[in-house]
């Protein structure tokens, strides 16, 4: 893959995606989304990097249909290390992220869970609406 291509993965995560830890019962874990109404660039991006795209419900009337690329865990990670060059928003965020998902792989039983949650506010928190910076 060139440059180019990962440079332009980059930008289009930079605007229409996230990065989150959640939490089920038993375990946390990192998830990557991308969110857009068109599909032919989910698909590509996915035949590139992975993942899973599935439909967004949405109830609005006159509104385009809605699509999620997700991509989990380890998987996640390397999509992140792949793009983080190239990041400009999301560079931090992806690279706490790397971290947490470098220290899931070495097992979860060797992670306090508070430190997981702590993982999971400080992650999470870049998704707040913030005033807009230029980088």
């Amino acid at each position: 893959m060139s440059d180019t291509d990962l440079a332009y993965i980059a930008g289009f995560f930079d605007g229409e995606g996230s990065i989150f830890v959640s939490k089920s019962k038993k375990q946390y874990f990192l998830t990557v989304s991308i969110s857009n109404t068109n599909l032919l660039v989910l698909e590509s991006i996915q035949r590139i990097m992975g993942g899973g795209i599935s439909k967004s419900p949405d109830k609005r009337e006159n509104c385009s249909q809605l699509f999620r690329l997700r991509l989990y865990c380890n998987e996640a990670k390397k999509f992140l290390e792949r793009i983080l060059p190239y990041l400009k928003i999301k560079k931090e965020q992806a690279k706490l992220a790397i971290e947490f998902q470098s220290k899931m792989e070495m097992g979860k039983l060797t992670i306090p869970k508070e430190e997981q949650e702590k993982y999971r506010i400080q992650i999470n928190s870049f998704n707040k609406k913030r005033k807009k910076k230029s980088w």
